[in-house]
């Protein structure tokens, strides 16, 4: 009979009961449910919204838009844009802007921001100023990463929108 005895206690020592289920199910869930709740409180902190302010008037718009592009295009205007140099400090931007026949275009005032494509509360104005031979320069301090710049180039009779893409490192 001690036989038996010791036999039942050791079978019910190493068995599965229902305590044993529920803690294993809530250890499951609860790991779940924390990760899921790390996941959206890091995209929630990291998206800051729309790219665009008011994309969906800017949708109602968008015919006006086309024309405006359409007219942009038969200007036949060409920009090239580049970092000249970076430091911690400051970088300097140039734009070379000229015309179809590769004419160098004069006396345009250029505005614009260099956007963050993360991050819309880094977005930094820029006023560009006249070089000479339709080349046209700025410096900013940025922090490394990835930019875009969004300008306009403002004459007397035209106006032309650009973007280009930068790498500070």
């Amino acid at each position: 009979m001690t036989i038996q005895s010791s036999d039942k206690n050791r079978s019910k020592s190493g068995e599965l009961t229902g305590r044993h289920v529920l803690l294993m199910l809530i250890a499951f869930f609860g790991v779940i449910i924390s990760v899921n709740a790390l996941f959206i409180t890091k995209a929630v902190s990291s998206f800051t919204g729309e790219d665009v302010k008011k994309s969906y008037l800017q949708g109602l718009d968008y015919n006006t838009t086309i024309q405006t592009r359409s007219a942009q295009a038969t200007l036949g205007w060409n920009v090239a844009a580049n970092v000249v140099e970076a430091s911690d400090q400051e970088q300097r931007f140039i734009v070379r802007i000229s015309d179809a026949d590769n004419t160098p275009i004069r006396q345009l005032s250029i505005t614009g921001k260099f956007k963050r494509p993360t991050d819309l509360a880094k977005d930094e104005s820029v006023s560009f100023t006249e070089r000479g031979n339709g080349i046209y320069e700025a410096r900013v301090k940025l922090p490394k990463g990835q930019w875009r710049l969004q300008a306009i180039a403002n004459s007397a009779d035209n106006n032309f929108r650009f973007e280009n893409q930068f790498v500070i490192s």
